[in-house]
């Protein structure tokens, strides 16, 4: 249906339009804050990774960030619905257990 394919591609016009910019301005911020707090993290803003030693040592960042409320794991999608408050609370998370696990 011509009409369908016309609406999708409207709306995948206007989602990328509006909305990416966000996502890579959130994901950017997530990757900028784990390089300053000295973690690795590879990938591309919308989607990246945290990149450990060894699989233990990633599994207790990882663990100790869920007690703390944050799920991490391989990889990280931000969303829509992440702010900037997410991150910036994400990554105080994170400067209390880096030193700690990494």
């Amino acid at each position: 249906d011509h009409s369908a394919a016309s609406f999708y591609n409207g709306k995948m016009h206007y989602l990328i339009e509006h909305h990416m910019g966000h996502l890579e301005r959130i994901g950017t911020a997530l990757q900028d804050g784990f390089y300053e707090l000295g973690l690795n993290c590879i990938g591309q803003p919308e989607r990246s990774v945290l990149k450990f030693d060894t699989d233990a040592e990633w599994l207790a960042f990882c663990s100790a960030m869920i007690e703390r409320g944050v799920m991490v794991h391989r990889p990280q999608f931000p969303t829509l619905n992440h702010t900037d408050t997410d991150i910036n609370f994400t990554l105080r998370q994170a400067a209390e257990i880096a030193g700690v696990v990494v």
